[in-house]
């Protein structure tokens, strides 16, 4: 009796765990999507007839080929998600009709790209979707304009006293919208710009620096010209004091450019051209003998030390990626009274060595002492000159011949002290006065012009061991050079 009870306890769970498992299939069965079914989803997504309705009823036809498991080798399958895929860039491309249109609201505008974005997610879209190529080709124009309209809200109301926790909520949101639609070709993402920026932040002045390049990014995405004009006027010094610029600006600013801070900026214009994917920035400083000619020793000196401290930070790695060319007069160099050699600092860092008396070429000092153009290379220059007034007058070939420049260039170096006093301005001006006087005068002589200006025949005044130049120089010609 008690093996019978046992039996029949073990048939007991046997069927009920039977009837369990027939219904686990039956359940899984009944849960199973159709191919039938997802086309029906499909279809009523075609056929909506707003544009939040065709969203949710996407968003169903996604949810359905995610949860329902269709079989994959079912008859149709392949059709049916690629009409999935479909109905999904229509759904997306009908909101970017919506976003991009003049008077759009901000909130509006936000809501639309935020809806873009989820469609687009929903499904990994083969690139050769129907409609693809053609959304992303229109999403940068929606994606500017989403993201002007939330600049526009920020600029609207900071007039009414916005505070900075609902600015910073709308700015973030042109964040998200940037980070989401990348603008293509050689635009920067927020993220890129934003990465760029923050290196910059660490320098002197580099969080003003910094943020209003990206002011200047933003308005230039929203087409804002006042916006970007006020921030190159900062970005250029323009502005006189801290209250002016941050009114133009929009946003406050802790300090301006002026003749203190100017050196702290350029460093980081250096560092930006880098970031840019330049090797470095040149700045070239012309017409230095201006601070020789300052009056006041107290201003004069100011500028000395100020060249000094670019000497000092450029040698020493303190100005990374910053090549900064002074251009000035042996005088403005080597004048003990007023010049930079007056400045005892840097005096012994721009003397020269001894071994510079051996005649050898060094381009590493810190001074570079130019030559004058030899006559060849003069010779060159006024070809050159010929060849672009004949442009400028829109003749094919020039008014003078090769010898006749031979004789020009002749002529102006046989005045005495020319082989040393020469100057390229000198040559150019005077041939240039020919021409000219040829152009407006047709009856005159190119020869006739040049002898007709004479120059006193004096030998300069002779130094010992030094051989005048009227004597040693050579013949010149066109041979002799590549133009």
């Amino acid at each position: 009796m008690r093996n019978f009870k046992k039996m029949l306890v073990v048939i007991c769970v046997f069927a009920l765990l039977t009837v369990g498992c027939v219904f686990a299939a039956f359940a899984a069965d009944s849960s199973a999507g159709t191919v039938e079914d997802l086309n029906k989803l499909i279809a009523t997504a075609e056929g909506a007839s707003t544009v939040a309705a065709k969203y949710n009823a996407i968003l169903e036809v996604a949810n359905y080929i995610n949860t329902k498991k269709i079989n994959p080798s079912a008859e149709g399958y392949d059709a049916a998600i690629a009409a999935a895929h479909k109905v999904t860039v229509a759904g997306a491309d009908a909101y970017v009709a919506v976003v991009d249109v003049d008077g759009i609201t901000a909130a509006d505008a936000y809501t639309g790209m935020t809806k873009i974005a989820k469609l687009l997610g929903l499904f990994e879209l083969p690139e050769d979707t129907e409609g693809l190529a053609e959304l992303r080709a229109k999403l940068d124009s929606a994606t500017v304009r989403a993201v002007g309209v939330l600049i526009g809200e920020i600029d609207a109301d900071i007039e009414t006293t916005l505070t900075t926790g609902q600015n910073q909520i709308v700015i973030n949101r042109a964040k998200r919208i940037i980070a989401e639609f990348p603008l293509s070709g050689d635009s920067y993402s927020i993220a890129d710009l934003e990465a760029t920026l923050a290196e910059l932040e660490g320098d002197v002045g580099g969080f003003d620096f910094a943020k209003v390049l990206g002011e200047y990014y933003m308005a230039s995405l929203s087409d804002d010209s006042e916006k970007k004009t006020a921030c190159l006027r900062w970005l250029r010094g323009e502005f006189a004091t801290k209250t002016e610029a941050s009114t133009m600006l929009g946003f406050r600013v802790s300090t301006v450019i002026d003749d203190d801070n100017w050196y702290n900026f350029i460093k980081l214009f250096a560092s930006l051209a880098v970031k840019l994917g330049y090797s470095g920035l040149i700045l070239f400083i012309d017409e230095c003998v201006n601070l020789y000619k300052i009056p006041n020793r107290i201003s004069r000196e100011s500028n000395y030390e100020k060249i000094l401290t670019i000497f000092n930070d450029t040698l020493q790695g303190k100005a990374k990626n910053l090549g900064v060319i002074f251009g000035g007069t042996p005088q403005f160099l080597e004048d003990t009274r007023r010049g930079l050699f007056s400045y005892d600092a840097l005096k012994s860092r721009l003397s020269d060595s001894r071994y510079s008396e051996l005649g050898y070429q060094n381009l590493s000092t810190p001074v570079i002492r130019l030559r004058r153009l030899s006559d060849n290379e003069l010779l060159a220059l006024v070809k050159r000159l010929a060849k672009l007034f004949a442009q400028r007058e829109g003749k094919s070939e020039i008014s003078v011949t090769d010898a006749e420049i031979e004789m020009f260039i002749t002529h102006a170096l046989s005045r005495a002290g020319a082989e040393e006093m020469i100057t390229p301005r000198e040559i150019i001006r005077d041939f240039l006065t020919i021409l000219n006087i040829m152009r407006d005068n047709p009856g005159a002589s190119f020869p006739d012009l040049v002898h007709k200006v004479s120059f006193t025949a004096q030998e300069p005044a002779s130094t010992p061991g030094v051989t005048s130049g009227m004597q040693t120089k050579n013949k010149i010609s066109l041979f002799d050079i590549d133009i």
